[in-house]
């Protein structure tokens, strides 16, 4: 939008291969600190993922949250700091052209 400011966005993404145990990742994630859930998408290969957005200090407290818990269950997570604004749509974030996995 016009004389609108696209700020710096951080984004944190849960991945799984199990749908059960990223469900529980993303939960316990959501309830610890103050983040955004933006979507959830299966990836291939029979792997899960969720993506968030906040502030990276909420990020990394909710990231932290997701893997605590699950010993050898597969859990991934991942803090993107300063995301390129052509990177935006992948991740389903408003700025970004629309992306399909």
């Amino acid at each position: 939008m016009k004389g609108e400011q696209i700020m710096a966005r951080t984004v944190g993404i849960i991945e799984s291969r199990s749908l059960v145990d990223l469900m529980e990742a993303t939960d316990r994630a959501s309830k610890s600190a103050d983040v955004r859930f933006v979507r959830y998408e299966r990836i291939g290969e029979g792997r899960v993922a969720t993506v968030m957005e906040g502030d990276i200090a909420n990020l990394q407290i909710a990231l932290e949250a997701a893997r605590n818990g699950h010993h050898e269950n597969g859990i991934s997570t991942r803090l993107l700091t300063n995301v390129d604004p052509g990177l935006l749509g992948v991740f389903g974030l408003p700025g970004g052209k629309p992306w399909r996995w």
